[in-house]
């Protein structure tokens, strides 16, 4: 007598045949604007720590965010499979960084967050998961901020708040509109 599990013979082909049940995230805006946090935060780190993970972040980042949205509503298990490989990879590595070099970790903090970052833009299909993809990038800026030394982080931080700023102004005129108020 073999050993069963209680869900019955073809539990794994009906998980793999059902639909995706929690609501994907559709807005194209609201993932530009993640993906630009991202960038922003990726380019800020390596300017204040004079690093170069640019240069391979944000190609991967604008290519798993476009990956990612046009599997949104798949269960992508393989991809999520390979994710979680990577990133268990990713977490190793930066243990192993870790115990060098104990004296200054948040570079190795920066690098890793990075790492993350970019395998996470591949599978952001929910707005919990945009918003996991906000808070990095975050994280990302004060890392950013605490390694900065030079007056050259203070451009991309102004990058960073012009941007909310500029859409700001830009739903404030759509509000007008719809009043039917005249601007020029």
């Amino acid at each position: 007598m073999a050993w069963r599990l209680p869900l019955g013979d073809d539990w794994w082909q009906k998980m793999l045949q059902s639909p995706v049940t929690a609501e994907v995230e559709n807005s194209i805006t609201l993932r530009v604007l993640v993906l630009a946090l991202i960038i922003v935060s990726v380019v800020a780190t390596d300017v204040a720590a004079e690093t170069w993970s640019s240069f391979w972040a944000v190609p991967l980042s604008i290519l798993g965010s476009i990956w990612g949205y046009y599997r949104r509503r798949d269960r992508n298990i393989p991809v999520k499979f390979c994710i979680a490989i990577e990133m268990l990879v990713a977490l190793g590595a930066f243990l192993g960084r870790l115990m060098g070099e104990l004296n200054d970790t948040r570079l190795d903090l920066a690098e890793f967050l990075i790492q993350v970052q970019v395998l996470h833009c591949f599978d952001v299909s929910h707005r919990k998961d945009l918003g996991d993809s906000v808070i990095v990038g975050l994280i990302l800026l004060s890392v950013a901020a605490k390694l900065s030394q030079a007056l050259a982080f203070a451009s991309v931080l102004l990058l960073f708040l012009a941007r909310p700023a500029y859409f700001s102004r830009l739903s404030f005129l759509t509000w007008l509109r719809a009043l039917n108020i005249q601007v020029r």
